[in-house]
């Protein structure tokens, strides 16, 4: 709807070969819950990038993140819209 709302979000990576990861995200916001899962790739010293799916809602689209200190800038985009959003590990 192009509204803006605050989410949580918890996501798990694990390594599947020396430069790639699988990683599954649940993230919550007051009006929704939705999971999905990544393949990613290293693209540099602190950047990954690669493909989301969200089941829930048959979304697929591009992944990038970079970590930077204990925060992680994630940034989707697909058919359905774009997002970006900031994770500090906790």
């Amino acid at each position: 709807s192009g509204q803006n709302e605050r989410a949580r979000s918890k996501a798990l990576y694990t390594k599947a070969s020396a430069k790639s990861y699988v990683m599954s995200a649940t993230c919550a916001t007051p009006s929704a819950k939705v999971s999905q899962t990544a393949q990613l790739r290293r693209t540099g010293a602190n950047s990954y990038a690669g493909t989301f799916f969200n089941p829930e809602y048959g979304i697929t689209g591009r992944i990038r993140v970079s970590v930077s200190g204990g925060r992680q800038h994630v940034y989707l985009s697909g058919d359905a819209g774009r997002a970006a959003f900031s994770l500090k590990k906790l």
